[in-house]
């Protein structure tokens, strides 16, 4: 859709049911987080990973990919309106351009809020992108002139390195994993099921995961999009699902033999690793993050050392599904990780300048 297009709408039955969903959320909590909504797949990840640390407190703001559907006129109404509920903490979930410009005419009506952003991002991702670079020299400009006071990472080692630079106070963040489902459903053909459930960006690592996959024997490898992949004359042996509601993944990812996400950079790990075993799932993990640091045993079974090879990512699967008990494992290691998460969001809540 042409942006001129869509930005003749008004939006103001959103505008009023946002402003309704702030005074609801005043009522339960003293802070509140603003999330950009996906489009598609743009936001999705940033909105999921916010959402599984503060979903009692979370207010989706209307988007269209990085832009906010609200006029400046609403932009400031918005602020004034937020200033008004006296909300003790205001913290933006991501960082869209016109995050700026609203946490600088909130911390003009409330000057002692105390505001923050849970940040997903990665230093990979800066390379060539304006959008992202403008992100983050917003973020510092409004850190260093006082209207920023902390910031989530999710990315090991990125929080402490934005802090000592800049001198913001930075908490690094893990999500929170979804609880095992009560019934899942498993193929039951006799096939080793595989997934690849992620989109086709370079960092994702797609078609050398799919080769992987194809390569163990009798397998079937299940992925979003094949549209790229008729060159490998799979056939039947590659199932493709389409974008899926996030609650619909989970089964999907559920429903596998072994998940893959050997991607060449994270900020968290990736939800696909960490939804996976949430499921007891096996899921092949490259080394771009630290999800796996709090278990040795995990780590050296499932992270891929070499991960532009196919045939080496192919001999780790073979290992993976050799292993009993592996599942249990997993799903055990999801639910430290969420004991160890909700200390850090607590963390992250507690600190006030």
């Amino acid at each position: 859709m042409p942006f001129s297009r869509f930005f003749k709408k008004s939006y103001k039955e959103e505008f009023e049911a946002l402003l309704g969903q702030l005074r609801f959320c005043r009522t339960k909590s003293d802070f509140i987080v603003l999330s950009p909504i996906p489009t598609g797949y743009s936001w999705m990840g940033v909105y999921n990973g916010g959402k599984s640390m503060f979903a009692e407190n979370f207010t989706g703001l209307p988007h269209y990919y990085s832009n906010s559907v609200f006029n400046e006129e609403q932009l400031a109404k918005l602020a004034q309106e937020l200033a008004a509920l006296g909300f003790n903490q205001i913290l933006f979930n991501g960082f869209a351009p016109y995050f700026s410009g609203l946490i600088q005419d909130i911390k003009k009506e409330q000057p002692g809020v105390i505001t923050g952003v849970i940040y997903h991002g990665f230093p990979a991702e800066i390379s060539g992108n304006e959008t992202v670079q403008t992100a983050l020299n917003g973020i510092i400009h409004l850190s260093k002139s006082g209207s920023l006071q902390k910031m989530g990472f999710a990315k090991k080692g990125f929080g402490a390195a934005f802090e000592k630079l800049f001198g913001i106070p930075a908490f690094e963040l893990i999500y929170i994993n979804p609880e095992p489902l009560k019934q899942i459903e498993k193929y039951n053909d006799g096939k080793t099921h595989i997934g690849v459930l992620v989109n086709n960006s370079f960092r994702k690592n797609f078609h050398t995961q799919v080769m992987a996959g194809l390569l163990v024997e009798n397998s079937v490898v299940h992925v979003l999009d094949a549209s790229e992949l008729g060159y490998l004359e799979a056939g039947e042996r590659i199932v493709a699902h389409g974008q899926q509601q996030h609650a619909d993944f989970i089964k999907l990812l559920a429903a596998m033999d072994l998940n893959m996400h050997v991607t060449f950079s994270e900020a968290s790990g990736g939800q696909v690793c960490s939804e996976s075993i949430s499921q007891g799932v096996p899921c092949l993990s490259g080394y771009t993050s630290s999800f796996f640091d709090y278990n040795e045993e995990l780590r050296n079974t499932l992270v891929v050392e070499g991960g532009d090879d196919p045939y080496f990512i192919y001999l780790k699967a073979k290992e993976v599904l050799a292993q009993k008990g592996l599942g249990e494992k997993c799903a055990a290691y999801g639910a430290y990780l969420n004991t160890l998460a909700r200390e850090r969001i607590e963390k992250f809540l507690a600190y006030k300048p």
